[in-house]
Formats: structure tokens, sequence, C-alpha cells
């Protein structure tokens, strides 16, 4: 008889003191990395038992983020070149433009935002030159009424004021 069960489903982390539980088939995905080696029948003589990592357990849920999805914005807890160290840790190689930083994010909408504060400050100005020019063209024109349609008389000091 023969006592050996099958893997289970679930593949267990004890990594940092932190336990994560992951599907065996995402970490199988991702064939050639060290997890994928950790959970095999070569390194793992307990399937039942959790893998020990002795790693950050902060970085280790986003190295799963980033397994799930392909992608991955950290946090602000989670320094960008420490979780690339420790995917190459893992043997996982990122695509370009893959990882990204909370602060990267951050860094785009204040450059969106001062972006939309120039413009509207050109348009402020813009419109302040327009409302100028309105109340000079009311200017010239009630002078020119006012002199009887003439012109004679304006007064030039006058108009530069506008």
């Amino acid at each position: 008889m023969d006592d050996e069960q099958p893997p289970s489903k679930i593949v267990t982390f004890d990594v940092g003191g932190k336990v994560f539980k992951v599907t065996r088939s995402l970490i199988e995905k991702h064939e050639g990395s060290m997890l994928s080696r950790l959970v095999s029948d070569t390194w793992n003589n307990d399937p039942n038992e959790p893998v020990f990592v002795d790693r950050d357990s902060d970085i280790f849920a986003q190295v799963l983020n980033y397994l799930r999805h392909g992608s991955v914005v950290l946090p602000a807890t989670v320094q960008k070149d420490m979780f690339v160290r420790d995917l190459d840790f893992y043997g996982i190689v990122p695509e370009e433009g893959s990882v990204k930083s909370d602060s990267e994010g951050w860094a785009k909408q204040v450059e969106a935002r001062n972006s939309r504060i120039r413009e509207l400050e050109k348009e402020s100005t813009e419109l302040e030159l327009e409302k100028n020019i309105e109340a000079f063209a009311l200017y010239c024109t009630t002078t020119f009424l006012n002199e009887g349609g003439s012109g004679e008389g304006v007064d030039v000091q006058s108009l530069q004021k506008f």
C-alpha cells in the first residue's frame, strides 16, 4: 500500500512568519522559478507542510500579486528596488514597465494637476485680455459716439490706461 498522497491544490508558504496560501497552479505557471522548485517533489518532501522562506512577507505578498497579474503597482510601504531584488531572488524576470510604485502614480497625478493649473492660468490670462479688449472697444465706441462720430477730441493719453 502506498502512503503517498497527491500534492494539494493549495501550497502554503511561511514567509517571515506570515502564512500565505496560494494555488499550486499559479506557482507552477512560473516553471523554473525558485518558488516552483520549492514546491516540487524534488525539494518538498511533505506537500502538506508550509514551505518556509526567510524573506520579507510584505514584499512576498506583492510578488504573489505580480505572479497573478503580470504587473504590480507597489504600495508606498514596499520600495521598488527591494521588490525587484526579491523577484531576482525568486528567479522571476519582470517585463519592462510591469513594476510601478505608488509614488510613481502619485508623481504623475501631481504633474497632471500642475499641468491643468497652468492651462487654467493661461485661460484666465486670455479671458482677462479679452475683457480688456472689450472694455477698450466699448470706450472707443462711446468716445466716438460722444464726439458726434467724428473721432476728433479723443484723448490719446486716456487710451493708454487700457
